[in-house]
C-alpha cells in the first residue's frame, strides 16, 4: 500500500477522529501508536507499568470516552 503525506490543521484532524464511529477510531489508534518494540525495558519504564497497574487496581482511571 503506497503511502501520501499531507498537510492539515491540527483542529481538523482532531473533528475528524471525534466524527468517527468508535471500532474505526480504535482501529486507526492501534494501527497508529502501537510500536513493536523487543529492546528491554528501561527502569523508567518499569515504574510507569507499576503504577498503570497500580492505577487500574485502585480505578484511578480515565475513560478514553471522556478525553475524545
Amino acid at each position: 500500500m503506497s503511502s501520501k503525506t499531507i498537510n492539515i490543521s491540527e483542529e481538523t484532524l482532531i473533528n475528524f477522529l471525534k466524527s468517527l464511529p468508535e471500532e474505526s477510531l480504535i482501529d486507526i489508534l492501534i494501527n497508529v501508536l502501537v510500536e513493536n518494540d523487543t529492546t528491554r525495558l528501561t527502569e523508567e519504564e518499569k515504574d510507569r507499568i507499576i503504577k498503570a497497574k497500580d492505577d487500574l487496581k485502585s480505578g484511578d482511571l480515565v475513560d478514553w470516552k471522556d478525553i475524545r
